[in-house]
């Protein structure tokens, strides 16, 4: 069988503890390494990121927006080859990943093929519980969280764990660039409205690191939510209704109590359902989800879109 070659885009920001367990993941892959590009698009980091990058030999491109979307327009424009996959540097995927994501992508007009990102068993209890919340927060719409038993089609699979072909991409327009997050949705969208299907397949399953504290779960909620409203101004039409009721929650105030007596009934049911005594974590990370996306989607909207 004659393979295409696969260009694999990593963005990266400081990533010297997460960057090395992702590279090695990727050296252990069933596909041969004459049919990989493996591509680093970093911005700015400070500590040794690059050097690892450099060490497993990838090719190190500058991100000067520092920002996802930027460093995802930045690979495409390098990579060589005519299939381009991503993942995130806090990932670690299996040694099917690129085959089985392959295997999906059988005619033209399917653009691209994506799988779910699960917490890791060796993550920190803390992450474990992110992830929970991820989860079941994802469940009403957004594709972070998805999980399914069937391949089927989907608008969307985040960029931690997705395979394209380049050719639609750039007939898209490439990523937005000024997104500050939503950049792999948004292209998705632009996708689907050229026609293309997007396939998602349960058999190629990607670990995914969550971010280990409070402060940094804070910063990924409002950064969702920065980036959703953003993309909601250029597309209307993704927009859903639950992507705006927690800022009218917010807004309004009335909503903010019955909100947290919410979220601690079902940190409680969580922490039953799994076992754990971690229903106090649940709680506050639930919180920081509801102001942090409120805050986020709010000043998205703010935000003069370029």
């Amino acid at each position: 069988m004659n393979l295409p070659l696969v260009s694999i885009i990593i963005p990266t920001l400081n990533e010297e503890k997460n960057l090395p367990h992702c590279l090695e993941s990727l050296k252990k892959i069933a596909y041969p390494k004459v049919k990989q590009e493996l591509i680093v698009v970093d911005g700015g980091s400070i500590d040794k990121t690059i050097a690892i990058a450099r060490k497993f030999g990838a090719k190190v491109y500058h991100n000067p927006l520092k920002i996802r979307g930027a460093a995802c327009k930045i690979g495409v424009e390098k990579a060589r080859g005519e299939l381009i996959a991503f993942t995130d540097a806090d990932c670690v995927v299996p040694k099917n990943w690129l085959k089985g994501l392959l295997a999906e992508l059988k005619n033209d007009q399917v653009a691209s093929v994506g799988g779910p990102n699960i917490t890791p068993k060796d993550d920190t209890n803390f992450a474990k519980a992110a992830g929970e919340v991820i989860s079941l927060l994802t469940k009403p719409g957004s594709r972070y969280g998805f999980s399914s038993n069937k391949i089927t089609e989907t608008y969307h699979n985040p960029g931690c764990n997705v395979l394209y072909r380049k050719s639609p991409i750039l007939k898209a327009g490439n990523f937005n660039p000024d997104l500050l997050t939503c950049e792999d949705e948004e292209l998705d969208f632009r996708l689907l409205k050229n026609g293309y299907k997007i396939l998602f397949t349960p058999r190629v399953v990607v670990n995914h690191y969550r971010r280990p504290t409070y402060k940094k779960i804070f910063i990924q909620f409002y950064r969702f939510a920065f980036g959703r409203s953003q993309a909601i101004k250029l597309h209307p039409k993704m927009a859903r209704w639950f992507h705006f009721l927690p800022s009218l929650a917010l807004i309004s105030l009335v909503g903010i109590l019955p909100a947290f007596m919410v979220f601690l009934a079902v940190s409680i049911y969580l922490s039953f359902a799994k076992k754990t005594v971690l229903f106090y974590t649940y709680w506050l990370i639930f919180c920081l989800w509801f102001l942090g996306w409120s805050l986020g989607f709010i000043a998205g909207f703010l935000k003069t879109n370029k």
